[in-house]
């Protein structure tokens, strides 16, 4: 089997001047996001705005799952309801440019500046706007050095989107092999929800490399395709 597997990476690194990726703009609309259990909670929460919950941080929400979650999917349908403004760049010296906007949103905060963040979370705060944070991370594990920053992260409403049902992964893969142009047939696709992690890092990463493989092999879907992809996992 490991034979096997070497073969095929063997392969795949050789054909990789054959393949370019192009940027595939992902489609968030609410119509698409598919509920189970697993996300009802935050998703839910989310579309009760503005009705949140009482307390010092309740214009303010923290947003939490695996990567690969949903938890973007979700930030782009509350910010349709909200008409909210996606920080892209974070500019600790200047927000001013937010104030006009009575909702927010930025994505990723473990990745984030601390000092940054604790800016704009009490900038926000302070011009009562209403705050959409996301992050990999719950705020337990959120390992920020400033004590300012840590004592607000803990202070600010959490909601999670938790491990994936069988369901839920269905509807991920389907969603982004739609994405990616990409048409399988549904016995595939219960093959691979059979045999893959519960999880939606594993499954983004499966993902990846099925899209890699079909655009090598210039060949769609197959159960062969699936088999190798499983291989190289």
């Amino acid at each position: 089997m490991e034979l096997i597997r070497e073969s095929i990476l063997f392969k795949v690194r050789n054909l990789q001047q054959l393949y370019f990726k192009f940027p595939v703009q992902p489609v968030y609309l609410a119509e698409d996001f598919f509920i189970s259990p697993a996300n009802k909670n935050a998703f839910t929460y989310l579309n009760q705005w503005p009705e949140w919950h009482n307390g010092i941080y309740s214009r303010i929400i923290l947003l939490h799952g695996e990567k690969g979650s949903g938890k973007t999917h979700l930030a782009h349908i509350w910010q349709k309801l909200t008409n909210a403004k996606i920080i892209n760049n974070l500019d600790f010296y200047n927000l001013h440019y937010l104030i006009n906007h009575k909702a927010l949103i930025l994505e990723d905060i473990h990745e984030i500046e601390e000092e940054s963040l604790l800016h704009l979370i009490n900038f926000s705060h302070e011009n009562s706007q209403y705050l959409l944070l996301t992050s990999d991370l719950a705020p337990t594990k959120l390992d920020f050095k400033l004590q300012d920053l840590r004592s607000r992260i803990l202070a600010i409403p959490d909601v999670s989107i938790y491990p994936p049902d069988e369901e839920l992964l269905k509807a991920v893969l389907l969603k982004h092999l739609t994405d990616l142009q990409l048409k399988i047939n549904p016995a595939i696709m219960d093959y691979i929800i059979m045999r893959i992690e519960r999880s939606f890092a594993k499954l983004k990463k499966f993902i990846e490399d099925l899209d890699r493989m079909c655009k090598i092999s210039k060949k769609p879907i197959s159960l062969t395709l699936i088999k190798k992809t499983f291989d190289i996992l």
